[in-house]
Formats: structure tokens, C-alpha cells, sequence
């Protein structure tokens, strides 16, 4: 049964917030849009966006991938961070999936790069984690641990880098 539906093109990142609110990407920027379809808030970009999420101050979390970009907007999309992401890739192919940690790092999916770089508040590389094909998706455990998965698998990474476990697309049978 279909509880709720918005019309937008190109969303690659959605989260339900506390409120009932619907935080995502989409072509141009980012939305929230509360239950009766009103937008609460928007942040416009000619930038590709892969990647949003609303921080515990109020402030949204913006991945802009063709900028090369992390921003923090504040509730009125006024900009009040920005960290400069670094990849030999550019364009289309810079990052995916982004998120601010509760240590306040960035972890960074690098699809072309096929790694995942962690950043300080500051924008400095702290780590890198290598993957074993492009990679669009990368969290952080309770744990410490990094799990990232793309376009061939998944693979969980502990706190120094070392591979515990990876599954390719041929574990999953007919999945592709």
C-alpha cells in the first residue's frame, strides 16, 4: 500500500526524519518536504547532488559531487561550512555517498577512485580505505568500522584499514 509519494527527478539519498518530514536529493539541490507535501526546505545547486543528511545542530550535510564539495547549510540554506573534497576523479565520477560522523568527520564514497577517504573538520585526509570496485555507498559502524559497497560488492573495513569480510556480486547468485 503507497502511504506517501513527492514527484522529483534523480534522487539517489532520502531519510525520514524525526518529524515525518522527507529530507532527499534531487536534480538541483535538496528538499525536505513535510507529510502534507509543503517544501520546508530547499537548497538549489547546478551541482550534481548524490548525497544529503540532517545534522543533530539543525544544519544539513550536502554532498556536491560536481563541485567536489561537502557543505553545511543552515535551516535558511545559507552555506556555514565547507570542506573541499580531494580525488583524482572530477566531475560525474568524484563521490557518491557522504556522511558526517557523530566524531565529526566526513566519510566519502570516491566512485571513480574506487575508495572511501575519511576527512577531518578541517578538509585533511585522516584515511583511506581501498575497495575492490567503484563505490558508492560508505558508513560508519557503532563499532568503529567502515562499510562501503558499490558497484561489484560489500566490504567492512576496521578502524586501521584492514579488510574483515567482502562479498562480490557472485555471492548473491543472480543479483547483479
Amino acid at each position: 500500500v503507497l502511504l506517501w509519494q513527492y514527484k522529483a527527478s534523480n534522487v539517489y539519498d532520502v531519510a525520514l526524519l524525526p518529524n515525518g518530514n522527507v529530507l532527499f536529493t534531487q536534480r538541483g539541490g535538496v528538499k525536505e518536504v513535510s507529510p502534507d507535501k509543503t517544501v520546508v526546505f530547499e537548497y538549489k545547486t547546478k551541482s550534481e547532488v548524490f548525497a544529503c543528511q540532517r545534522l543533530a545542530n539543525g544544519n544539513t550535510m550536502i554532498a556536491e559531487c560536481t563541485a567536489a564539495r561537502l557543505i553545511e547549510v543552515d535551516p535558511k540554506g545559507k552555506i556555514v561550512k565547507e570542506i573541499k573534497t580531494q580525488s583524482k576523479n572530477k566531475g560525474h565520477t568524484h563521490m557518491r555517498c557522504a556522511r558526517k560522523t557523530a566524531a565529526g568527520t566526513y566519510i566519502v564514497a570516491h566512485l571513480g577512485e574506487k575508495a572511501v577517504k575519511e576527512y577531518d573538520a578541517d578538509g585533511k585526509i585522516i584515511k583511506v580505505f581501498k575497495t575492490l570496485w567503484k563505490v558508492y555507498e560508505a558508513h560508519r559502524r557503532a563499532n568503529g568500522n567502515t562499510v562501503a559497497s558499490g558497484e561489484k560488492g560489500a566490504m567492512e573495513f576496521d578502524v586501521d584499514g584492514k579488510v574483515l569480510w567482502s562479498m562480490t556480486s557472485a555471492d548473491f547468485g543472480a543479483v547483479n
